[in-house]
């Protein structure tokens, strides 16, 4: 058994350093491979490494945890510490991104480290002697140790080569389309629902583009009087249409966007709507239908009540809102 004497807690300096100089190389972006290889000890071992000498500071040769069970340690708490790091961020108002997660990280290396070295000096001004780090040579190891060491190396190697393969693989990317409708305040609240007969209100509709490609919308706007019957011997409800009448119809022509996580978020389109019913009383549900290929046309004169379930179904995406209209 090799030992190495330790008189300046030159481990954690290193250790401090190496996580300073990685902060530009992560956020800069300058090369994923690069950014992911040394990000890989910034995760899964400094952390843990700093915590653990932090709480358990004494490695002399009288009480020594051996360097294999430092390293197991080590990666367990990082897993642990950068998981539960990831947590709070997520319900944080710092909100879970590149940059808070860097950051906090950060924080909790240095605090550790800070603490580490602040006890093991402590520690050998008590003990008047320098720590040393006990590095067994692998031949000496019994066969039980070395199949442990050879799972440890074989699952850092293979924690490596997934990242690394992961990185390199295609993403399959999300397809969708953000369809919303505002209230009057510029928020999901306050929507109209009570109206009198000729009354104006006022809505915004919104739309994201997030399909990866451009896309020709169609957003039709209809007048719906339906009733809902919930039927117990098939256990469904079932809808029959009286009325669908046509209001209005809006085109947009949008390309892909993708929104910033790290900035406040910003509508690609919106656009406020004025409606108000004139000649109708009663319940009513007025529709957004949302479509992704051109529409027909309707007529504002006609009752559409019979291919109100088709049309309906048809939409890529809809949006309700339940109004009731007096006199």
């Amino acid at each position: 058994m090799k030992t190495i004497t330790i008189n300046y807690p030159l481990d954690i300096f290193l250790c401090l350093v190496y996580s300073l100089l990685l902060i530009p190389v992560i956020l800069l972006d300058i090369n994923d491979l690069l950014r992911m290889v040394l990000g890989l000890p910034f995760l899964l071992f400094i952390p843990g490494y700093l915590f653990l000498l932090s709480v358990a500071p004494n490695h002399s040769a009288r009480s020594e945890i051996e360097a294999i069970h430092k390293i197991a340690i080590s990666i367990g708490l990082s897993i642990a510490l950068v998981s539960l790091d990831g947590i709070l961020l997520f319900y944080s108002p710092l909100g879970f991104n590149l940059l808070s997660i860097v950051v906090s990280l950060f924080l909790i290396v240095l605090v550790c480290g800070l603490v580490a070295i602040y006890r093991r000096r402590k520690l050998q001004k008590q003990n008047q002697f320098a720590l040393s780090l006990n590095v067994p040579t692998f031949a000496s190891k019994s066969k039980i140790d070395k199949i442990l060491i050879f799972i440890l190396v074989l699952a850092v190697m293979l924690t490596v080569f997934t990242a690394v393969l992961i990185s390199f693989l295609p993403t399959k990317q999300e397809s969708f389309t953000e369809f919303y409708i505002l209230g009057a305040s510029g928020k999901t609240i306050l929507y109209p629902k009570n109206l009198t007969k000729g009354q104006l209100s006022n809505i915004t509709i919104g739309l994201v583009n997030q399909e990866h490609k451009t896309v020709d919308y169609t957003i039709e706007i209809w007048l719906v009087n339906q009733t809902l019957m919930y039927d117990n011997m098939t256990k469904t409800m079932n809808t029959t249409y009286h009325e669908m009448w046509f209001l209005n119809k809006l085109t947009v022509h949008l390309d892909h966007f993708t929104p910033n996580p790290d900035k406040t978020w910003q509508p690609q389109w919106e656009r406020p709507y004025n409606f108000s019913v004139n000649n109708k009383t009663g319940p009513y549900t007025l529709m957004f239908l949302l479509f992704t290929s051109p529409a027909l046309e309707y007529s504002t004169l006609v009752n559409y009540k019979d291919i109100a379930a088709t049309e309906i179904q048809s939409a890529y995406q809809s949006i309700y809102i339940w109004l009731n209209i007096r006199e």
